[in-house]
């Protein structure tokens, strides 16, 4: 951070000096050409002026001089007298001389009379105001190219920053795809140069982990089928076992915890093979119902879609979410499910109810999250595992839509999930 600091600022202390160096020897260049060498059309009517008001003066009779004299000063508004040639150390080669006082632009305008003796001495005439006036344009002008060279300066010092920034972003977005192995292309001096190590370390990190909870999941998996298939034959050979009833339904369950974590392990990494096609949703739903239909609970589906809607989703996936989504409503309903397909701004809806116990409020933010169960006090026929709902808010995620749960018309709970249209 240091460095980075102490670069910007060296960089801008120098782009300034750049900057007031050229445009002050600019603004030199150009006022000496345009007082030497390009009188300004301010000076050159006082110079007129000042030959009219020396002839003027001259054709005057003697005794209203002084009257002339102050005719001239009030239209000049500029103290006007009159010297002798001698008194004067100029060199009159010219009708009119202008002498430069100071920085003020202050100035004296000498005019030869006719007679060759007498000088009329017009000033000193300040021309700071009119002088500023004329000179206004060009100060803007070159301010405002200060301003854009200093943006240019920043602009070069920060592009090279921007770009590597970039590319981190870049990288960050194919670590949220699950993309581990392709490191940021980051140049060892760039200030950020650690920064992106940092986050290559962390993917490499990821990525591990990923790969060894995936290992430990087939291992975990296989380890329990083995014994499991075991016990299965034991019981199928074993007729006199009182508990052969009991011990077929644990290892039924634990063998829909092997399928529900190896399913879940690999949903983890299937939003990297997305099948976007169109798929006809209301069949699917049909389909799904039909296949789930239990004889103690009425599935009630009603769908405001046309007549053979298609809409882009994953179709294998958009089915795998339903089928979650109506076994854990039958699971939970008392009588009565209702399934309800609809489009609300260019969204696809699907909300499925049933007239359960319901969820409490204070459980709505979790009940996505894996492993999480809310079945104390309830009666279900089949423990779940925790897994299903989880499994449909990352299909929703995949389709950039998203789910949420709500209170259902019919007393229990109502699961919302909303699928955008953009693929």
């Amino acid at each position: 951070m240091t460095k980075l600091f102490l670069s910007l600022y060296v960089f801008i202390l120098l782009a300034l000096a750049m900057i007031g160096w050229g445009g002050e020897w600019l603004w030199q260049t150009l006022q000496y050409n345009k007082q030497q060498h390009l009188p300004s059309q301010t000076e050159q009517a006082l110079k007129n002026s000042a030959v009219l008001a020396a002839a003027w003066y001259q054709a005057t009779e003697p005794k209203k001089q002084p009257e002339v004299m102050n005719s001239i000063a009030q239209q000049l508004a500029a103290p006007v007298t009159i010297i002798n040639k001698n008194d004067l150390s100029l060199q009159m080669t010219e009708p009119v001389i202008i002498s430069y006082l100071d920085q003020h632009r202050g100035m004296l305008f000498h005019a030869l009379s006719t007679g060759g003796d007498k000088i009329l001495q017009i000033g000193p005439v300040t021309l700071s105001s009119r002088q500023t006036d004329g000179n206004q344009p060009l100060k803007t002008l070159l301010l405002s190219i200060s301003y854009i060279l200093l943006a240019v300066f920043v602009a070069l010092w920060t592009w090279p920053l921007w770009r590597d920034l970039r590319a981190l972003e870049r990288s960050s977005e194919q670590i949220a795809r699950g993309q581990f192995d392709q490191p940021a292309p980051i140049a060892v001096t760039s200030p950020v140069y650690f920064l992106a190590q940092a986050m290559h370390n962390m993917a490499n990190r990821i990525g591990e982990l990923i790969e060894a909870q995936k290992m430990m999941l087939n291992a975990v998996s296989h380890d329990l089928r083995t014994p499991l298939s075991r016990l299965k034959f034991s019981l199928a050979v074993e007729d006199k076992n009182e508990q052969k009833q009991s011990m077929r339904q644990d290892i039924n369950a634990l063998e829909k915890l092997i399928d529900e974590l190896l399913s879940f392990a690999r949903f983890e990494h299937q939003n990297q093979h997305l099948q976007i096609e169109h798929i006809p949703v209301e069949q699917v739903c049909l389909s799904v119902i039909e296949n789930i239909q239990p004889t103690d609970i009425a599935i009630q589906f009603d769908s405001q879609l046309a007549e053979e809607q298609l809409w882009p989703c994953d179709g294998f996936l958009f089915e795998r979410m339903v089928q979650n989504l109506l076994s854990n409503a039958v699971k939970y309903a008392k009588t009565q499910v209702i399934v309800e397909l609809t489009i609300v701004d260019n969204q696809l809806m699907l909300l499925v109810d049933d007239d359960g116990t319901g969820i409490a409020k204070e459980n709505w933010p979790h009940i996505f999250k894996p492993f999480y169960r809310v079945e104390k006090g309830q009666k279900v026929t089949h423990k779940g595992f925790g897994l299903g709902l989880a499994i449909v808010a990352k299909i929703a995620c995949w389709h950039q839509g998203h789910c949420y749960v709500q209170q259902a018309p019919i007393g229990g709970a109502r699961f919302v999930v909303e699928l955008a249209s953009g693929f």
